[in-house]
């Protein structure tokens, strides 16, 4: 838990007006210094609709909502200027600012009434101008990665002491900002908020350890592409729990950096509990794609009552290709139940084929390890219940359906699985045994 003076410094103190046309960045900026120049303390938002650019937090820091606030974020891309460190995708890079931000700091919180108040604390990233850049987000994505590229040892790995300078984007209709990012803090706190239309990625934990993600509402809109509800990113010791996600893209994904930058970098995701949370919409509980720094000791477990994702592209997908590098390992995933799913309710990769950027060395082969899919239940009655692919290269060992019970429609998809995945007392359509082989 973050530790917070007990002092209170309301915006509207310096000079913040509510009508949803002021643009209140100033005001913002002014209660957040004034409360590092007191040692830390609250930064309150009344009742009211705040706008506002970019918010930056520091250190003994604490955002709060009270019930009926909503901070409104511009949509003006200058507001989210000077470009500041984050990652994109898994490369690091000088870009636009998250909304709100903080970066170096510890004992950081934004909080809120809570995901079942009546009037809730809301973050609205007003982010309809921004959804159109994924269409030309690729090319400067490959940009980005070139000039990585270009730096390579004769090795092909990337020079990592020290690593290399960031390269700067912050290009109109580049690289779209995530909402919040906590970039390598300690103790960072999100309790009791709701998240509404993210211009892009909306919770974005990276290089942060001892983070707690609770009692939330985690939304984004169904016409923003990408709308990722948490994305935990080279991370550590992390809690997610008691949370409801209503979003575009995964609702929670798990990534630690993007081929030759990510090995380099080398911090792996770990030590992950997520549990008690619920879904109404979104694509899957995601490992990958971007996991070359590795992830490792994660336990997941949705809430007790049936059907706590509700229509979900995926029940859980692990996701991963030649060029990553890098593992998953020791995940245990349980408790989860369905009323259907649209695509299949577990997929298992490592030959995923979406990324953005083609993988410069093919040869980097991701290791995957010792995964528990355990009491999965569900039926759909409009698509198959698994999707197996492999590497020859680098088989799965120890993947373990225990006490599974998915009703699927139509073929399952398995290719290049030669072992190392079986099935304990579990009902699976279209699986007899307890071993899977396929061409």
């Amino acid at each position: 838990m973050p530790t917070i003076p007990c002092k209170v410094f309301a915006i509207t103190s310096y000079g913040a007006v509510s009508n949803g046309t002021t643009l209140n960045t100033a005001a913002f900026a002014s209660a957040v210094a004034a409360a590092q120049a007191a040692g830390g303390g609250v930064v309150d938002v009344p009742a009211g609709t705040w706008l506002t650019g970019a918010i930056h937090l520091g250190s003994n820091m604490e955002l709060h909502l009270e019930p009926g606030a909503t901070i409104l974020f511009s949509q003006n891309i200058n507001d989210y200027l000077p470009a500041v460190p984050t990652r994109w995708e898994g490369l690091d890079v000088m870009n636009f600012s998250p909304f709100i931000y903080a970066l170096n700091a510890h004992d950081v919180a934004i909080t809120g009434p809570g995901r079942n108040a009546s009037s809730q604390g809301v973050i609205d990233g007003n982010g309809s101008s921004w959804w159109g850049w994924k269409s030309t987000s690729a090319t400067e994505d490959n940009r980005i990665y070139s000039y990585y590229i270009s730096l390579l040892n004769a090795d092909g790995t990337l020079p990592n002491n020290p690593l290399p300078a960031l390269p700067t984007s912050a290009v109109n209709k580049g690289l779209r900002p995530s909402l919040v990012e906590c970039n390598n803090c300690q103790n960072f706190m999100i309790d009791g908020i709701k998240t509404q239309n993210a211009p892009y990625w909306v919770l974005h934990p990276l290089y942060s350890s001892n983070v707690i993600i609770r009692n939330s509402n985690i939304t984004s809109n169904s016409s923003g592409s990408n709308g990722d509800g948490i994305d935990v990113d080279s991370s550590s010791k992390v809690l997610i729990e008691n949370d409801t996600f209503s979003t575009s893209d995964d609702f929670i994904s798990l990534k630690s950096g993007l081929n030759e930058d990510g090995i380099a970098v080398g911090k792996p995701t770990e030590l992950v509990v997520v549990r008690d949370f619920t879904v109404t919409a979104g694509h899957a509980f995601s490992v990958g794609s971007e996991m070359s720094g590795g992830i490792r000791n994660v336990f997941v477990s949705a809430s007790s009552g049936s059907n706590a994702v509700s229509g979900p592209e995926y029940l859980f997908r692990m996701k991963t290709m030649p060029g990553r590098g890098g593992y998953v390992k020791d995940i245990w995933y349980q408790n989860v139940s369905s009323t259907k799913w649209s695509k299949y309710a577990v997929e298992l990769t490592t030959a995923y084929g979406s990324s953005t950027i083609a993988p410069h060395n093919t040869k980097l082969i991701p290791q995957v390890s010792n995964i528990t899919i355990s009491n999965l239940s569900g039926t759909s009655t409009s698509a198959p219940a698994l999707n197996l692919v492999g590497l020859s290269a680098a088989p799965y060992q120890n993947i373990k359906f225990i006490s599974d019970t998915l009703t699927g429609s139509g073929s399952n998809g398995c290719k290049t699985i030669t072992g190392g995945i079986t099935f304990t007392s579990s009902t699976i359509s279209g699986i007899s045994g307890s071993t899977i082989t396929c061409p």
